[in-house]
């Protein structure tokens, strides 16, 4: 029963943030019915609670993906809960977050997602952790011109060398406005370039 409870509830978050689950009246939709189904479809297809999944939606609903979206983003969000090792709200969020600062597509989360997923495989960093990365500095490094697989890999490379992952995030945004400067860098910076045989303005151009 608390479980029934807890995925009504949920639910009711949804239909918040995504039109046409309730009428006029409060009633629920023939849509609103067909994702419920969908979702404990998803629940027994890979093992999360079906009030996992309506959290995903509700994330997902709330950061703007499209309601034809919301079925693929569930899926593939629940898939990154299991493969890193966090709850399913903190996949949908995340990659609701990484979709919007970075202006991604639902492929390209995903592929970024898998990236991630290799360089735990390959390095001294878990997936959670590149994705706390990215998702406080890949806006950054979007501006700059940087992908968030690079971000991750900066991210990760500092992890794996003993920084904590909130550390490596800070450091990895002052490295990358650092080499963004351009006419903005300071004396300092200018002189750290000069001495590297480079110009802060070709740096920040390249």
């Amino acid at each position: 029963a608390k479980e029934a409870i807890g995925f009504e509830s949920s639910m009711a978050d949804v239909a918040k943030v995504v039109s046409g689950l309730k009428d006029e009246n409060g009633v629920a939709t023939a849509g609103f019915k067909e994702m419920e189904q969908t979702i404990f479809g998803l629940s027994q297809k890979i093992a999360i609670a079906p009030e996992g999944f309506a959290k995903i939606y509700a994330a997902a609903g709330a950061a703007g993906i499209a309601k034809e979206d919301l079925n693929q983003f569930a899926e593939s969000a629940a898939k990154v809960s299991v493969a890193f090792g966090i709850t399913a709200d903190e996949a949908g969020a995340g990659m609701s977050k990484m979709r919007s600062a970075m202006g991604l597509s639902q492929t390209q989360v995903e592929s970024l997602a898998g990236t991630m997923n290799v360089l735990s495989d390959s390095m001294d960093v878990t997936a959670a952790q590149a994705m706390e990365v990215v998702l406080k500095t890949g806006g950054v490094g979007r501006a700059a011109n940087l992908s968030g697989e690079e971000v991750a890999a900066l991210g990760s490379t500092m992890i794996a060398t003993g920084a904590a992952s909130d550390v490596a995030a800070t450091a990895s945004k002052n490295y990358i406005l650092a080499l963004a400067a351009g006419e903005k860098a300071t004396k300092a910076q200018r002189a750290a370039f000069k001495t590297l045989g480079m110009d802060a303005e070709d740096v920040a151009k390249r």
